[in-house]
Protein backbone atom coordinates (compact mmCIF):
# COMPACT_ATOMS: atom_id res chain seq x y z
CA UNK A 1 0.00 0.00 0.00
CA UNK A 2 1.45 3.38 -1.02
CA UNK A 3 -1.00 5.72 0.74
CA UNK A 4 -3.56 5.27 3.49
CA UNK A 5 -6.51 7.64 3.94
CA UNK A 6 -8.32 7.79 7.28
CA UNK A 7 -11.24 9.83 8.57
CA UNK A 8 -10.95 11.15 12.12
CA UNK A 9 -14.42 11.99 13.44
CA UNK A 10 -15.18 14.28 16.36
CA UNK A 11 -17.09 12.98 19.39
CA UNK A 12 -19.71 14.23 21.78
CA UNK A 13 -20.05 13.20 25.40
CA UNK A 14 -23.83 13.03 25.66
CA UNK A 15 -23.37 12.06 29.30
CA UNK A 16 -20.27 12.45 31.47
CA UNK A 17 -20.09 11.45 35.11
CA UNK A 18 -17.04 11.71 37.38
CA UNK A 19 -17.19 8.63 39.62
CA UNK A 20 -13.90 8.79 41.56
CA UNK A 21 -10.21 9.61 41.52
CA UNK A 22 -7.10 7.43 41.39
CA UNK A 23 -4.07 7.90 43.60
CA UNK A 24 -2.10 9.22 40.62
CA UNK A 25 -4.63 12.03 40.14
CA UNK A 26 -6.53 10.65 37.15
CA UNK A 27 -10.31 10.74 37.50
CA UNK A 28 -12.58 7.78 36.92
CA UNK A 29 -15.29 8.62 34.42
CA UNK A 30 -18.48 7.06 33.13
CA UNK A 31 -19.48 8.47 29.73
CA UNK A 32 -21.89 7.95 26.86
CA UNK A 33 -19.88 8.86 23.74
CA UNK A 34 -21.04 9.19 20.15
CA UNK A 35 -19.25 10.06 16.93
CA UNK A 36 -20.45 12.91 14.75
CA UNK A 37 -19.82 13.60 11.08
CA UNK A 38 -17.53 16.59 11.69
CA UNK A 39 -14.11 15.15 10.90
CA UNK A 40 -10.45 15.67 10.07
CA UNK A 41 -8.76 13.88 7.19
CA UNK A 42 -5.51 11.95 7.55
CA UNK A 43 -3.18 10.91 4.74
CA UNK A 44 -0.25 8.65 5.58
CA UNK A 45 2.45 7.22 3.33
CA UNK A 46 5.98 5.90 3.51
CA UNK A 47 8.82 8.42 3.39
CA UNK A 48 12.37 7.87 2.17
CA UNK A 49 14.74 9.43 4.72
CA UNK A 50 12.88 11.27 7.48
CA UNK A 51 9.48 11.66 9.08
CA UNK A 52 7.37 14.48 7.66
CA UNK A 53 4.28 16.02 9.26
CA UNK A 54 2.10 18.77 7.83
CA UNK A 55 -1.10 20.26 9.22
CA UNK A 56 -3.49 22.38 7.15
CA UNK A 57 -6.64 24.10 8.35
CA UNK A 58 -10.11 24.32 6.86
CA UNK A 59 -11.32 27.69 5.59
CA UNK A 60 -13.49 28.04 8.69
CA UNK A 61 -10.56 27.54 11.08
CA UNK A 62 -8.26 29.70 8.93
CA UNK A 63 -10.71 32.59 9.12
CA UNK A 64 -11.39 32.13 12.83
CA UNK A 65 -7.88 31.81 14.26
CA UNK A 66 -5.10 34.33 14.67
CA UNK A 67 -1.58 33.51 13.50
CA UNK A 68 -0.57 32.70 17.08
CA UNK A 69 -3.60 30.46 17.59
CA UNK A 70 -2.87 28.66 14.31
CA UNK A 71 0.72 28.03 15.42
CA UNK A 72 -0.44 26.69 18.79
CA UNK A 73 -3.06 24.43 17.18
CA UNK A 74 -0.57 22.99 14.69
CA UNK A 75 2.02 22.47 17.44
CA UNK A 76 -0.40 20.73 19.80
CA UNK A 77 -1.78 18.66 16.94
CA UNK A 78 1.71 17.61 15.92
CA UNK A 79 2.70 16.68 19.47
CA UNK A 80 -0.08 14.12 20.00
CA UNK A 81 0.37 12.60 16.53
CA UNK A 82 4.13 12.25 17.05
CA UNK A 83 3.43 10.56 20.40
CA UNK A 84 1.15 8.10 18.59
CA UNK A 85 3.88 7.40 16.02
CA UNK A 86 6.44 6.80 18.78
CA UNK A 87 4.06 4.43 20.56
CA UNK A 88 3.53 2.47 17.35
CA UNK A 89 7.28 2.09 16.88
CA UNK A 90 7.82 1.01 20.49
CA UNK A 91 5.10 -1.64 20.29
CA UNK A 92 5.63 -2.90 16.72
CA UNK A 93 9.39 -2.49 16.28
CA UNK A 94 8.78 -0.94 12.84
CA UNK A 95 11.21 1.94 12.21
CA UNK A 96 10.31 2.91 8.63
CA UNK A 97 9.89 6.64 8.05
CA UNK A 98 6.48 8.08 7.24
CA UNK A 99 4.84 11.22 5.92
CA UNK A 100 1.64 12.34 7.66
CA UNK A 101 -0.71 14.99 6.28
CA UNK A 102 -3.61 16.27 8.41
CA UNK A 103 -6.48 18.46 7.21
CA UNK A 104 -8.12 19.99 10.28
CA UNK A 105 -11.84 20.70 10.43
CA UNK A 106 -12.31 20.00 14.16
CA UNK A 107 -11.45 22.92 16.46
CA UNK A 108 -8.84 21.97 19.05
CA UNK A 109 -9.41 22.35 22.78
CA UNK A 110 -13.21 22.38 22.74
CA UNK A 111 -13.97 18.92 24.09
CA UNK A 112 -14.60 17.40 20.64
CA UNK A 113 -11.58 15.07 20.82
CA UNK A 114 -10.00 16.26 17.56
CA UNK A 115 -6.40 15.65 18.60
CA UNK A 116 -7.15 12.23 20.08
CA UNK A 117 -9.19 11.23 17.04
CA UNK A 118 -6.33 12.18 14.72
CA UNK A 119 -3.86 10.19 16.85
CA UNK A 120 -6.16 7.15 16.72
CA UNK A 121 -6.55 7.53 12.94
CA UNK A 122 -2.76 7.64 12.58
CA UNK A 123 -2.43 4.42 14.61
CA UNK A 124 -5.05 2.70 12.42
CA UNK A 125 -3.30 3.95 9.28
CA UNK A 126 0.12 2.74 10.49
CA UNK A 127 -1.23 -0.77 11.07
CA UNK A 128 -2.58 -0.82 7.51
CA UNK A 129 0.49 0.78 5.93
CA UNK A 130 2.86 -1.80 7.39
CA UNK A 131 0.81 -4.95 6.81
CA UNK A 132 3.87 -6.36 5.01
CA UNK A 133 5.48 -6.90 8.41
CA UNK A 134 2.68 -9.29 9.35
CA UNK A 135 2.10 -7.52 12.65
CA UNK A 136 0.41 -9.78 15.17
CA UNK A 137 -2.97 -9.18 16.75
CA UNK A 138 -1.14 -8.52 20.00
CA UNK A 139 0.40 -5.37 18.49
CA UNK A 140 -3.05 -3.95 17.79
CA UNK A 141 -4.32 -4.99 21.24
CA UNK A 142 -1.30 -3.44 22.96
CA UNK A 143 -1.77 -0.18 21.06
CA UNK A 144 -5.41 -0.11 22.15
CA UNK A 145 -4.44 -0.58 25.80
CA UNK A 146 -1.47 1.78 25.90
CA UNK A 147 -2.92 4.60 23.78
CA UNK A 148 -4.79 5.93 26.82
CA UNK A 149 -1.40 7.17 28.09
CA UNK A 150 -1.32 9.59 25.16
CA UNK A 151 -4.92 10.73 25.39
CA UNK A 152 -7.87 9.45 27.40
CA UNK A 153 -10.19 9.57 24.37
CA UNK A 154 -7.94 7.60 22.01
CA UNK A 155 -9.17 4.08 22.92
CA UNK A 156 -12.75 5.13 22.03
CA UNK A 157 -11.64 6.43 18.64
CA UNK A 158 -9.49 3.40 17.87
CA UNK A 159 -12.34 0.91 18.16
CA UNK A 160 -14.33 2.85 15.53
CA UNK A 161 -17.64 2.21 17.26
CA UNK A 162 -20.11 4.97 16.56
CA UNK A 163 -21.34 4.90 20.17
CA UNK A 164 -20.01 3.43 23.40
CA UNK A 165 -20.20 3.60 27.15
CA UNK A 166 -16.67 4.53 28.26
CA UNK A 167 -15.39 4.07 31.82
CA UNK A 168 -12.22 4.00 33.88
CA UNK A 169 -9.93 6.75 32.63
CA UNK A 170 -11.09 6.02 29.09
CA UNK A 171 -9.77 2.50 28.59
CA UNK A 172 -12.88 0.48 29.49
CA UNK A 173 -15.27 0.42 26.56
CA UNK A 174 -18.63 -1.13 25.86
CA UNK A 175 -19.49 -0.50 22.19
CA UNK A 176 -23.17 0.03 21.43
CA UNK A 177 -24.39 -1.43 18.16
CA UNK A 178 -27.91 0.00 18.41
CA UNK A 179 -27.92 3.71 19.25
CA UNK A 180 -31.33 5.22 18.53
CA UNK A 181 -29.83 8.71 18.40
CA UNK A 182 -27.90 7.79 15.24
CA UNK A 183 -28.85 10.24 12.51
CA UNK A 184 -30.00 12.95 14.91
CA UNK A 185 -28.86 16.44 14.02
CA UNK A 186 -26.89 18.55 16.48
CA UNK A 187 -25.81 22.16 16.42
CA UNK A 188 -22.34 22.80 17.83
CA UNK A 189 -21.77 26.14 19.53
CA UNK A 190 -18.03 26.68 19.89
CA UNK A 191 -17.04 29.74 21.97
CA UNK A 192 -13.91 31.72 21.19
CA UNK A 193 -12.48 30.84 24.59
CA UNK A 194 -11.21 27.30 25.26
CA UNK A 195 -11.21 25.50 28.61
CA UNK A 196 -8.00 24.05 29.99
CA UNK A 197 -8.81 20.46 30.99
CA UNK A 198 -6.38 20.38 33.96
CA UNK A 199 -7.82 23.66 35.25
CA UNK A 200 -11.40 22.41 34.87
CA UNK A 201 -10.58 19.32 36.96
CA UNK A 202 -8.80 21.49 39.54
CA UNK A 203 -11.90 23.65 39.95
CA UNK A 204 -14.11 20.54 39.94
CA UNK A 205 -12.16 19.14 42.89
CA UNK A 206 -12.64 22.46 44.68
CA UNK A 207 -16.39 22.41 44.06
CA UNK A 208 -16.85 18.70 44.80
CA UNK A 209 -14.65 17.30 47.57
CA UNK A 210 -15.45 13.69 46.67
CA UNK A 211 -17.19 12.62 43.43
CA UNK A 212 -20.55 11.07 44.22
CA UNK A 213 -21.87 10.22 40.75
CA UNK A 214 -22.79 6.65 39.94
CA UNK A 215 -21.74 4.89 36.75
CA UNK A 216 -24.09 5.25 33.82
CA UNK A 217 -26.56 2.41 33.45
CA UNK A 218 -27.18 1.44 29.84
CA UNK A 219 -30.81 0.54 30.46
CA UNK A 220 -31.37 3.84 32.26
CA UNK A 221 -29.94 5.74 29.31
CA UNK A 222 -32.82 4.38 27.17
CA UNK A 223 -30.56 4.40 24.12
CA UNK A 224 -32.01 1.37 22.37
CA UNK A 225 -33.81 2.22 19.16
CA UNK A 226 -37.43 3.17 19.61
CA UNK A 227 -37.22 3.97 23.32
CA UNK A 228 -38.79 7.27 24.34
CA UNK A 229 -36.36 9.58 26.10
CA UNK A 230 -36.27 13.09 27.49
CA UNK A 231 -33.04 14.40 26.03
CA UNK A 232 -32.78 17.03 28.73
CA UNK A 233 -32.54 14.23 31.27
CA UNK A 234 -29.94 12.39 29.20
CA UNK A 235 -27.52 15.26 28.58
CA UNK A 236 -25.59 15.51 31.84
CA UNK A 237 -22.01 16.61 32.47
CA UNK A 238 -20.49 16.74 35.95
CA UNK A 239 -17.79 19.14 34.71
CA UNK A 240 -20.20 21.82 33.51
CA UNK A 241 -20.13 24.01 36.63
CA UNK A 242 -16.33 23.89 36.79
CA UNK A 243 -16.00 24.73 33.08
CA UNK A 244 -18.29 27.74 33.46
CA UNK A 245 -16.10 28.95 36.34
CA UNK A 246 -12.90 28.46 34.34
CA UNK A 247 -14.40 30.35 31.38
CA UNK A 248 -17.09 32.67 32.84
CA UNK A 249 -17.65 34.30 29.45
CA UNK A 250 -19.45 31.11 28.39
CA UNK A 251 -22.03 31.30 31.18
CA UNK A 252 -24.41 33.89 29.66
CA UNK A 253 -24.29 32.02 26.36
CA UNK A 254 -25.18 28.77 28.11
CA UNK A 255 -27.98 30.45 30.05
CA UNK A 256 -29.55 31.77 26.86
CA UNK A 257 -29.32 28.38 25.18
CA UNK A 258 -31.03 26.47 27.99
CA UNK A 259 -33.93 28.92 27.86
CA UNK A 260 -35.05 27.40 24.54
CA UNK A 261 -37.86 25.09 25.65
CA UNK A 262 -37.76 22.94 22.52
CA UNK A 263 -34.02 22.27 22.71
CA UNK A 264 -31.84 20.02 24.84
CA UNK A 265 -28.44 21.60 25.49
CA UNK A 266 -25.27 19.90 26.67
CA UNK A 267 -21.52 20.40 26.97
CA UNK A 268 -18.98 17.92 25.66
CA UNK A 269 -15.86 16.92 27.57
CA UNK A 270 -14.43 19.64 29.78
CA UNK A 271 -15.73 22.29 27.39
CA UNK A 272 -15.94 24.73 25.95
CA UNK A 273 -18.09 23.35 23.12
CA UNK A 274 -21.83 23.38 23.78
CA UNK A 275 -24.33 21.53 21.62
CA UNK A 276 -28.08 21.60 21.07
CA UNK A 277 -30.56 18.96 19.89
CA UNK A 278 -34.25 19.11 19.09
CA UNK A 279 -36.15 17.54 22.00
CA UNK A 280 -38.97 16.32 19.83
CA UNK A 281 -37.43 15.37 16.49
CA UNK A 282 -34.25 14.15 14.84
CA UNK A 283 -33.85 17.32 12.80
CA UNK A 284 -33.12 20.88 13.85
CA UNK A 285 -35.83 23.12 12.39
CA UNK A 286 -34.98 26.20 10.34
CA UNK A 287 -36.37 28.42 13.11
CA UNK A 288 -34.22 26.68 15.73
CA UNK A 289 -31.13 26.86 13.53
CA UNK A 290 -31.59 30.58 12.88
CA UNK A 291 -32.13 31.27 16.59
CA UNK A 292 -29.00 29.34 17.55
CA UNK A 293 -26.98 31.13 14.86
CA UNK A 294 -28.19 34.51 16.11
CA UNK A 295 -27.39 33.75 19.76
CA UNK A 296 -23.99 32.27 18.90
CA UNK A 297 -23.10 35.29 16.78
CA UNK A 298 -23.80 37.71 19.62
CA UNK A 299 -21.20 35.91 21.74
CA UNK A 300 -18.67 35.45 18.94
CA UNK A 301 -19.17 31.67 18.99
CA UNK A 302 -18.82 29.46 15.94
CA UNK A 303 -22.05 27.67 15.04
CA UNK A 304 -21.83 24.39 13.09
CA UNK A 305 -24.45 21.82 12.14
CA UNK A 306 -23.48 18.16 12.43
CA UNK A 307 -25.09 14.76 12.69
CA UNK A 308 -24.64 11.82 15.06
CA UNK A 309 -23.28 8.81 13.16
Amino acid sequence: MNCILETANAKLNLALRVTGRREDGYHYLSMFNVLIDLCDHIELMKAKSEDLLSVSLSEVLEARLSLTEKAVLCSQQGNIVIKALKLFREVSGVRDRVEIKIKKNIPLGGGLGGGSSDAAAVLRALLKLFQEYDLSRSVSDTLNMQSVKIGADIPFFIIESRAAVVEGIGEILQPLSDNWLSGHEVVLIIPEVACSTPEVYRIFRKLVSLPQSQKLNISDLKILKGSPVDLRGLLVNDLLAASLEVAPAIKPLYQELINFEDLAVGMTGSGSTLFAMNRGAAEISAIQANSLLEVSGRYGALCLRARIL
